[in-house]
């Protein structure tokens, strides 16, 4: 697939379709991360929507058999979509996909707690916090400035600490 993309960028000038053989290409071979450069490269030249990058690594981190694979696909998944899509909840979604992968990494409970806080997501605020808290037994300061930093009025507040009590009913082990 890879020959077949670069066909159709180099001597047909098509780098829409090489574009979407890479990705066909990432989700069948996920271990292939030459492919992700690729992959941006097309997507940046193309000027096409992120969103079907987006897809591609939150599938090709699905279709992962490495753990570490899978994080890293579903985390670059939510930073494209960070960057890259207007709508919140696209990264949000690939945040909380590489976080429940391996809820003990901080940077990885921060992005999704950052993306909670652009989506308006208290709920997920306060998984990620507990379930962070629970993975490492210590409950992270630089997590508790983050969310401090990001809900800003008093309703923010109350939907947050809502959500913790219902998250702490409902998660013993914290």
């Amino acid at each position: 697939l890879r020959d077949a993309a670069s066909i159709l960028e180099i001597q047909l000038e098509r780098p829409a379709d090489a574009l979407e053989t890479c990705c066909r290409a990432l989700v069948l071979t996920p271990w292939d991360d030459t492919l992700e450069a690729e992959i941006v490269r097309l997507a940046e030249n193309v000027g096409i929507e992120w969103a079907q990058v987006v897809e591609t690594f939150d599938k090709a981190g699905e279709a992962a058999a490495e753990t570490a694979r899978k994080l890293h696909l579903r985390f670059e998944a939510g930073r494209f979509a960070e960057e890259n899509i207007e709508d919140p909840n696209v990264a949000l979604s690939s945040y909380t996909a590489a976080y429940e992968i391996m809820p003990s990494r901080v940077d990885v409970a921060l992005a999704a707690l950052k993306a909670a806080g652009r989506a308006s997501s208290w709920e997920a605020m306060a998984e990620v916090l507990l379930g962070n808290a629970a993975a490492r037994d210590v409950l992270e300061s630089e997590l508790v400035s983050t969310i401090e930093s990001i809900v800003e009025s008093e309703e923010g507040w109350t939907d947050l600490t809502d959500e913790l009590e219902s998250a702490l009913i409902s998660t013993p082990d914290v």
